[in-house]
This record gives structure tokens, sequence and C-alpha cells, in this order.
């Protein structure tokens, strides 16, 4: 009896020890929640560019629909356009005629237009504005100085928005819930604007223009105050312009585009009709041209123009940021793992893969002009 007591006892020890050894609550490196030193640290040991040119790399280009000659554009027309996207190889470029995608050699990802300029977010988290043209250039490329010589970590949710001031542009760092505007000509950091400050009040586009619950536009200040700018309720904010629903004392409403600095009417500009009311801008998109309707169209702002997206992008299939063409006659929307692209005039979309797993943390691909001696597959 007791000799069977001893063996069970040893039994259950040993099935412990192999428990406890299978099952360690010791954490590992991995297992770990970086903090942000680690994360800093982790940054700061990624280099910024690259000094060998990369061998072009060439996709497998899948047409979805549409009628596409086999040796001609992939979208059934010339786009003239490139896409600059990136993944964890760095910044990429697509032909958007020919699916051919080029690594540029820089460890950095497009986070949008801020104004004429295309702005970058480098693996440690400094950011960049260039010329578009540099991106159509030949590689490797040559990058300017960042902006200033701070590190914006601020997770996968980091922003850059224009500011309505010329010289300044905003980081929005949700991590630390902050908003930083900074002054293009010196790098200053002029304010710092809690995020949860403004985004209760609608803030999807930047700190600059809220709506509170009561109702009214307001403005934030110089001095970091916010004064009521104009009456109603902002629907969207885009570098130059502020769209605002307005209704008289009968309920009649109507939407119209102010100046963001005189506060004065914008007619050159396309308001959409007041019942359209899931209107998004800069957020999504790439550029500041477009504004995204019922998660369905993009309406060009400059003279009413639609264009049907492809798929219910956002709901349904989980998609990133949306660019559209300065001309209207391509889209991008950005997948998981590469690129949709589709043409308004032809209707034919095609899938681009990206040679290596996307980047983490968000990227907005944007589109540049083909210089013209970019030898198109259609001659």
């Amino acid at each position: 009896m007791r000799t069977a007591l001893l063996g069970s006892a040893l039994f259950m020890i040993l099935g412990l020890g192999i428990f406890a050894a299978v099952r360690d609550p010791t954490p590992t490196a991995s297992d770990e929640p970086a903090g942000e030193d680690e994360m800093q640290e982790r940054a700061d040991a990624q280099p910024t560019t690259t000094t060998t040119a990369p061998e072009p790399l060439t996709t497998t280009v899948e047409p979805l629909r549409g009628s596409v000659a086999p040796d001609g554009p992939v979208l059934g027309e010339t786009t003239g356009w490139f896409v600059i996207s990136a993944d964890r190889s760095g910044l990429v470029r697509i032909d958007a005629d020919t699916g051919e995608l080029t690594e540029l050699g820089v460890n950095v990802v497009p986070m949008g237009y801020v104004g004429d300029q295309i702005a970058l977010r480098s693996f440690d988290h400094r950011i960049y504005l260039v010329d578009p043209a540099l991106l159509a250039g030949p590689v490797p490329l040559s990058l300017p100085s960042p902006i200033n010589a701070r590190s914006y970590a601020g997770g996968s949710g980091t922003n850059i928005f224009a500011s309505r001031h010329p010289d300044r542009l905003w980081v929005e760092l949700p991590v630390i819930n902050v908003a930083v505007e900074i002054r293009l000509s010196d790098g200053a950091e002029l304010q710092r604007i809690a995020q949860s400050d403004y985004a209760l009040f609608g803030g999807q586009s930047g700190p600059e223009f809220l709506t509170p619950p009561t109702g009214g536009v307001y403005r934030l200040e110089d001095d970091g105050s916010y004064s009521q700018a104009a009456t109603g309720r902002v629907i969207a904010v885009v570098d130059g312009g502020v769209l605002v629903r307005q209704c008289d004392e009968t309920l009649t409403c109507q939407n119209q585009w102010l100046d963001p600095n005189t506060l004065e009417e914008r007619t050159d500009w396309f308001a959409p009709e007041a019942n359209e009311a899931n209107v998004w801008g800069q957020k999504l998109l790439g550029n500041d041209r477009f504004l995204l309707s019922f998660e369905t169209q993009l309406i060009d702002i400059r003279n009413g123009d639609r264009f049907t997206l492809p798929i219910r992008w956002y709901s349904m299939t989980g998609s990133g940021p949306i660019d559209v063409s300065p001309n209207g006659n391509t889209i991008m929307i950005s997948e998981p793992d590469g690129l949709l692209m589709m043409s308004t005039s032809t209707g034919a979309t095609s899938v681009v893969k990206y040679e290596h797993q996307r980047v983490a943390g968000r990227l907005v691909p944007v589109f540049v002009a083909k210089p013209p001696t970019v030898d198109d597959s259609s001659g």
C-alpha cells in the first residue's frame, strides 16, 4: 500500500514538473509588450536609407474584370502614373500601366500628400517632405533631411495633416494622445494638442476645426484656444477648405466650403448635397481633391465628378486608404498584401501583390506622374 502511494506521489510530482516546463509563465522577449524605450531603441537601430540600388522586381498582375488586351496596359489604357507604396523592404514604386514593382532603396513609407509635396515616415519615425518628381526618378533615391530631428513614434494610427497655415503641418500620434503642429521652415514644434480634446468633437482631420455637441464651427487659434468661426457643423476638412453644413430656421440645410483662414465661402469648389451624411476627407484619402461618400463613391471637389468604387472597401474588406490620380482616370485601394487598381473609364481592375510582407503601421499610397522618358508598354 505504502509503495503504491509513493509511486502515485512520484508520478504526480513528475507530471507537475513537465507541465511547469511546458507552460513556463516567465515571459520571453517576444512575449513581453515592448515599452516606449525599447520601441525607440528598435526604431533607432533601423537604417533610414540604403546605398545599394535594388534590382527591379516584377509582380504578377491579375486582371479581375473588364476587357484588357494581354499585350497592352493592365487597365486597358495608358494611365501615365506610378503608385508609391511600401512593403517590408521599404519604399516601392508600381507602374500602373505594366504592374512592374521597383524597390526604391529607402526605408520609408508614404503618408499622403501635404500641399504639393508627399510626406514620408522613416522606419525610425522621422518625417520627410519630398517633391513627387523625386519618387519618379532613378534609384536609389537620395532623400532630403527630415523636417526636424525628432522621432514621432505614434503607433499604427499616425496621421499627417496639412495646416491652414501653408508653412506648417500636423502630426497626429494616437499612441501618446497628441497632435503636434510643426513649422516647416525650421522644424520647430509650435504647439501640442491632446487628441482626446478634439477627437470627441469630430476632429477626423486634425484639431484645427471642430463641432461640439451644441453645434457651431470652432477654429483652433495660434495660442491653443478655440473660438467660434461659423454656425453649422463641420463635415470634412481638407487642405484649403472646410466643408460646413448649415441649416436655417425651417431646417432647410445645405453644405458649403469655407476658406480656413478668411472663413469666406469657396464657390469655386463643389459641395455635395446636405443629405450625403457620410462624407470623409483627408484621413482616408491620399490627397485633398476627393471626398469619400457613403463608402462607395469618390467626389471630385473641383468639379463634382463622381467615381463608384469596385467594392465596399472599408466595411467589407478591411482595406486601407484610397488614392485617386489627379486627372481622375485611376483609383488605387490599399489592400493588406498589395494594391487594387481600377480604371474609371474602362472599368478594368487589377491587383499587384507585394514581393515582401506589407510594412506594419499606417501607410497611404499615392500617385506620382511618370516622367516623359518612361516608356509605357502601349508605346
